[in-house]
């Protein structure tokens, strides 16, 4: 089902939208899921009772564990081909320019047990989502700049949304189930987090190539290329996340003016292509931040499950 659904994602721009495998396999993830659903349903001893999603926090709480992975985790792969190849940094200093991103989702994650017992269910998971907008908001100030360290504030914002994911949404989970089912209950929620970040990645890479492409195609400086073939191979491997590497394994030697003239090119679709990518992330917390407020219950919630966190 999930494993259809993927694929279908990540191969769309390479086999075509319209192509019949790619139908095929939307087509049948949707069948599957719905198939489950019912089977489910019907069942004596369901592996989930999906009736449970019908209450308004657990609901949320899912779909908030489900959009901060997809939104948050999921950029976190192109994030790093950005800082190796736009920023040219190594492997090791990438993984350094992430510890702020690191460091704020544990202290977060360790501190924040009491947030429901203090402002409720809605307003917990509404600072969860709003603060996953701004930080994608601030990470996209990567855009035409030339150190990472403008990377720091969304890092640390995005961080704390996602530290505050494993904890917030683990107790909800929990207290909006009785006990017989509140292992299914945080089995669920747990796997949705997982599934966000498998459909996180997939999306994220589906805007990005698209656009990247769109940018590169369009522009006149790809044109100092004078062969369709190498064209097509730039474009190709700049979509793939090589930025500005992709010149220098060029298989040809490049004149040093044929490089500046790319480089600037290169750079500007990479960074088209995950500004909008975080964009779209942003977007889809912004409407889900929407939901959360008309859906879940506020200060009743909240004393409903203050004796589950009184720690």
């Amino acid at each position: 089902m999930t494993g259809a659904l993927t694929l279908a994602l990540l191969q769309g721009n390479t086999w075509g939208w319209a192509s019949p495998v790619i139908l095929s396999l939307l087509v049948g993830s949707v069948a599957l899921f719905g198939t489950f659903c019912l089977v489910e349903r019907r069942s004596v001893a369901p592996m989930i009772d999906v009736s449970i999603l019908t209450e308004p926090t657990y609901a949320g709480s899912v779909m908030v564990g489900f959009i901060i992975q997809a939104a948050l985790i999921g950029p976190m792969a192109f994030l790093s081909l950005y800082a190796q190849n736009i920023y040219q940094l190594t492997p090791a200093q990438t993984g350094l320019c992430f510890l702020p991103f690191s460091a704020s989702a544990l202290i977060v994650a360790a501190t924040c047990g009491g947030a429901v017992r203090r402002h409720g269910a809605r307003a917990s998971l509404l600072g969860i989502v709003l603060g996953g907008v701004v930080g994608s908001c601030l990470l996209m100030l990567l855009r035409g700049s030339s150190t990472w360290l403008v990377l720091i504030p969304g890092l640390i914002l995005a961080g704390a949304a996602t530290g505050a994911t494993g904890t917030i949404v683990n107790q909800l989970a929990v207290s909006s189930a009785d006990e017989d089912t509140a292992g299914m209950a945080s089995g669920f929620s747990a796997s949705a987090r997982q599934l966000g970040i498998v459909i996180g990645v997939a999306v994220m890479g589906v805007s990005y190539e698209r656009v990247i492409r769109r940018v590169m195609t369009m522009s006149l400086e790809i044109g100092v290329l004078g062969r369709a073939a190498d064209r097509e191979r730039l474009i190709s491997l700049v979509a793939s996340g090589k930025g500005l590497r992709a010149l220098d394994s060029w298989p040809t030697a490049m004149t040093a003016g044929m490089r500046s003239h790319l480089a600037p090119l290169v750079r500007s679709a990479t960074d088209a292509g995950l500004s909008v990518s975080l964009g779209v992330g942003a977007a889809v917390m912004l409407a889900v931040a929407i939901y959360l407020a008309l859906t879940v219950p506020g200060q009743r919630q909240k004393r409903e499950v203050s004796h589950l966190f009184a720690s």
